[in-house]
């Protein structure tokens, strides 16, 4: 293991571990789609608020960029959504189907990193506290060299919160459409959902071993 390396004090500006990085870069498809959505809905907003805006076409610009940019920044499934939802086509609803699809695989692989970030944290915690005993670390120490656990930790709360957001959006939507698609999305829910109670379990315990250190 790489803690076993780390016989001196343990750097606090080390590399994520591969669990870690395998959660922040699953992560990276919903921040990405969150900054394309965002630029798109602000261009489109600015556009309609110009449009509409008569007198106050600057400020109406202005606005209108503000609330596209509010309803473009959402994850993959939510702008497929808001598509098919402005035109319900076979084509958007075919996408919006491939965004869940590939939304339901990301959040299995931040499930799965999650929990092998649990067990490389315990046993870092357990490194820590022994170097914390033979007071070879101090306490801002011993939580400074938990600081990518904390992000992690923000990662999955952040997902938590997607993830129970998409799934009740799909139940939803798969009301509206035919039976075939609608199996098909009830099925990504549920995956999605899946992942979730992996991943919620995961942050609950690492919540846990975040609050075990003694006070920096």
């Amino acid at each position: 293991m790489m803690l076993t390396a780390c016989a001196g004090q343990v750097s606090s500006n080390g590399p994520l571990t591969p669990a870690q990085q395998q959660l922040k870069d699953s992560n990276q498809r919903f921040n990405q789609t969150l900054a394309e959505g965002a630029i798109i809905g602000a261009v489109l907003g600015g556009v309609l608020g110009a449009a509409l805006g008569g007198r106050n076409a600057v400020a109406m610009a202005a606005l209108g960029a503000g609330a596209g940019a509010a309803l473009g920044g959402a994850a993959g499934y939510a702008v497929a959504h808001n598509n098919f939802e402005h035109a319900r086509t076979e084509q958007n609803l075919q996408k919006a189907i491939a965004e869940a699809n590939q939304d339901a695989a990301a959040y299995e692989v931040s499930a799965d990193a999650s929990a092998r970030i649990i067990e490389e944290a315990r046993a870092k915690v357990a490194l820590l506290d022994q170097q914390y005993r033979q007071k070879k670390i101090t306490a801002s120490q011993y939580s400074q060299n938990l600081a990518g656990y904390r992000e992690s930790s923000a990662i999955m709360e952040k997902q938590l919160g997607q993830m129970n957001t998409e799934s009740a959006t799909l139940r939803a939507d798969a009301g509206t459409v035919s039976s075939d698609n609608s199996s098909i999305m009830i099925a990504s829910a549920q995956h999605i959902e899946q992942a979730r109670q992996k991943e919620q379990k995961s942050y609950q315990e690492l919540q846990q071993i975040l609050a075990s250190g003694p006070a920096g």
